[in-house]
């Protein structure tokens, strides 16, 4: 069986289960069965069967989630493993609160156990809102620490809370009250819960609709299943009565669906993932060739010619020529140094970038980081520096990055002003606003880029063919770890450098 063809079949079984499980739902409704009064005893057997089903799905959603994200470590992953725990909590919480075990536990309440699934709904459907579901990175230390924060803390303790509080803070409905009648802390609890579990399922379904994650696909069937649960626990009046098994079994229904799909495709479908595990590997491999091979590269020319400038240099010292050649000698001591400060410093920031641990980025002013760096260049260059005007963004200017970001522009500057034949080249810096980036144009007049260079900006390395520099390979490999690129493009006079950077969202700004 083919990939296309194994993936198609586990799509249509994950629809066809939830088309099942909808049915019921309708069927019970329209046949009038859930408003059938239960004895204890039934509601008990029916109540634990669906509280056990949905505790053995979460269970095996719990296993599975666990094992590929200690080998993916996937944002969704660890989400998965988080709502398994939760719903588990939720079961053993439900089982001792429900008022179908009156007698039988003394935390039975009604109140107290609509509280609870309300604070616990709330998590589940504001989880899934607190990172990546597409899995294109690892998950980052502040998604993760936002679901472990989210799911393992706020959730439990308010449980908790709602159950074993001696004092109920929060009543969502009184016994006078019918369907669909809250009171006011209840209807905003109620409506909150709708919301979030909405946000996450059009979220799971976009996800789904541009990367093909099928677990994405059955998290935002779950969550349709988690929002006809609460639409018909809020028609309840009496407990008893068949409607209280009706909407629970969609707890049940929600987590059988979401762990059929992912052990369906970890185990039925493991050609996928093993495919791309390989594929990235070998992408590595071959990338850490290419990078070697370019580093021999750099080293063999440059610092090869460095070597020999230098011991030309002491040569000609040990011949004591006259005051005009030790001059001349003097400026290309300059110049050497000048060439060994740049290496240096190059070396220096790929070093950094290889050493990164964390992928984490944070909010960074733009506009600073760039007023820094050309500072730096005319520091650096003196009387040499190129004319650089600059128009600063208007409004926000956070982007992501790190301590680093003022490196990128830094680095295409000394460039342009180290390539053109010209004193002291006219440069022109432009940051833009477009959509979800900030755009830096940074245009200069002279000689445009080399066809090598160019082709190396967006094509893959080759260390044969291209003569890039350091300067423009440490921005290149900067701005792939922001989430960014860099392009360029010839203009009349010259030549143009566009550095695309993501935004930073609020939270990242307030935190900046």
């Amino acid at each position: 069986m083919s990939e296309s063809n194994s993936r198609q079949r586990i799509i249509y079984g994950i629809l066809m289960l939830f088309l099942l499980f909808m049915a019921i739902h309708v069927a019970f409704i329209l046949s009038g069965l859930i408003w059938v009064e239960l004895t204890q005893g039934q509601i008990i057997f029916w109540l634990t069967l669906d509280t056990l089903g949905g505790s053995v799905a979460a269970g095996v959603l719990f296993i599975y989630s666990l094992e590929r994200y200690k080998q993916e470590h996937l944002f969704r992953d660890l989400l998965f493993v988080m709502l398994s725990i939760d719903a588990i909590i939720a079961a053993g919480f439900y089982l001792i609160t429900s008022p179908a075990f009156a007698g039988l536990s003394p935390f039975v309440d009604r109140n107290r156990n609509r509280v609870m699934l309300l604070f616990l709904g709330l998590i589940v459907g504001i989880s899934p809102l607190l990172g990546s579901l597409a899995g294109e990175s690892p998950v980052g230390r502040s998604e993760k620490i936002r679901v472990l924060f989210a799911n393992a803390v706020v959730g439990p303790i308010l449980a908790s809370i709602a159950v074993f509080s001696p004092v109920q803070f929060i009543t969502v409905a009184s016994s006078e009250l019918g369907p669909f009648e809250f009171t006011p802390d209840g209807l905003a609890l109620f409506l909150s819960v709708l919301v979030v579990l909405v946000l996450s399922m059009v979220k799971s379904f976009r996800v789904w609709q541009t990367h093909r994650v099928i677990s994405c696909l059955a998290l935002g069937l779950m969550m349709i299943l988690f929002i006809t649960s609460g639409l018909l626990a809020s028609m309840l009046t009496n407990p008893s009565t068949v409607l209280e098994v009706e909407w629970h079994f969609a707890y049940f229904a929600g987590f059988a669906l979401i762990s059929l799909a992912t052990v369906m495709d970890v185990v039925i479908d493991p050609f996928r993932a093993l495919k791309t595990l390989l594929d990235n590997r070998t992408s590595e491999l071959d990338e850490s060739r290419r990078e070697s091979e370019y580093y021999l590269s750099i080293w063999s020319h440059k610092v090869g010619n460095l070597l020999q400038e230098l011991s030309t240099y002491l040569e000609l010292l040990t011949l004591a020529p006259n005051p005009e050649e030790i001059a001349r000698l003097r400026e290309s001591a300059v110049a050497l140094v000048y060439d060994v400060q740049a290496i240096n410093r190059q070396v220096h920031v790929l070093t950094r970038i290889k050493e990164r641990k964390s992928k984490d980025l944070v909010s960074v002013d733009i506009n600073a980081a760039f007023s820094v760096a050309i500072q730096d260049v005319r520091s650096r260059l003196g009387s040499r520096a190129p004319e650089i005007t600059v128009s600063e963004l208007d409004g926000d200017d956070s982007v992501l990055g790190d301590d680093l970001m003022g490196t990128v522009p830094f680095n295409i500057i000394m460039y342009i002003a180290r390539a053109q034949e010209t004193a002291k080249p006219k440069i022109s810096v432009r940051l833009t606003e477009t959509g979800s980036f900030i755009t830096a144009h940074i245009e200069f007049e002279g000689r445009p880029l080399s066809s090598d260079i160019r082709a190396s900006l967006v094509d893959t390395l080759d260390p044969s063919r291209t003569t890039m520099g350091l300067d423009i390979y440490s921005t290149k490999l900067l701005l792939k770890t922001y989430g960014g690129s860099l392009e360029y493009k010839d203009t009349p006079t010259g030549g143009r450098f566009e550095i695309l950077v993501r935004k930073a969202q609020r939270h990242q700004v307030a935190q900046r």
